[in-house]
């Protein structure tokens, strides 16, 4: 496969199930259609109630992941922008593709933070702790050791992926419907929560913690080659 097949299959529009029908003069990408369904959403909403980190600020204004989610999606857009000019002056991208990394980075960024728990890596080893201490009061729970797992080693990106598959909208069991490309931007591990989350002893950094729950193991199945192409490129680097 060549960089403009690459390019070809990143940039495509795999969804769950077909879109809904769009008017005409509908001129929107598929990643911009993502963007608008996320930008009005609750769980993006939510975020303002998230303080970002921050090294002890002299006013008395938190600086919330809302603020910091919008900032990473103005510039992973801006950024996406220069390198799609250089590709396409390449022609590693098609005319037909014009707009749509840009797009695909702008919607990452805004939803990247999504899952992350109040006070960060704080919140999630809280979590962590917590369910470590009740499987070990509770051994006769019901839950498989994976599942286990995925409690005690609980994670923000993880959480991301979630949300954006199973738990909005509501009575819609496909969530949001996002295309495949925009849900494999948040998935950092395609590893479950046992095979992974080996920390500095991983052998590669692909374990080093894990990417998704047991209760989306379906949706992370569906689109794992795509999943599989953007981690190449985010480990190896585009050469």
């Amino acid at each position: 496969m060549n960089y403009k097949e690459k390019w070809d299959l990143l940039l495509g529009e795999k969804r769950f199930r077909p879109k809904s029908e769009t008017i005409e003069t509908d001129a929107r990408n598929s990643f911009d259609r993502d963007y608008s369904k996320l930008v009005f959403s609750a769980p993006v909403r939510r975020l303002q109630g998230k303080t970002q980190v921050f090294p002890l600020p002299d006013d008395d204004y938190p600086r919330t992941r809302l603020t910091h989610s919008m900032e990473v999606s103005f510039l992973g857009g801006s950024i996406g922008r220069s390198i799609e000019s250089i590709l396409m002056g390449k022609d590693e991208i098609s005319q037909e593709c014009f707009g749509y990394l840009p797009s695909l980075l702008r919607v990452a960024g805004l939803v990247h933070d999504l899952g992350n728990t109040p006070f960060g890596h704080f919140g999630e080893k809280a979590i962590g702790d917590f369910f470590k201490s009740f499987f070990e009061n509770n051994p006769g729970c019901g839950l498989s050791s994976i599942e286990k797992a995925d409690l005690e080693n609980f994670d923000g990106n993880v959480q991301t992926f979630r949300i954006l598959t199973k738990l909005h909208y509501f009575g819609d069991n496909l969530s949001y419907n996002l295309s495949y490309q925009t849900l494999s931007s948040v998935l950092k591990y395609p590893v479950d929560s046992l095979t992974g989350n080996k920390g500095k002893s991983a052998k590669s950094i692909s374990y080093k913690k894990f990417g998704y729950f047991q209760s989306e193991v379906e949706e992370f199945s569906k689109r794992k080659k795509i999943t599989c192409f953007i981690l190449e490129a985010h480990l190896c680097g585009y050469r």
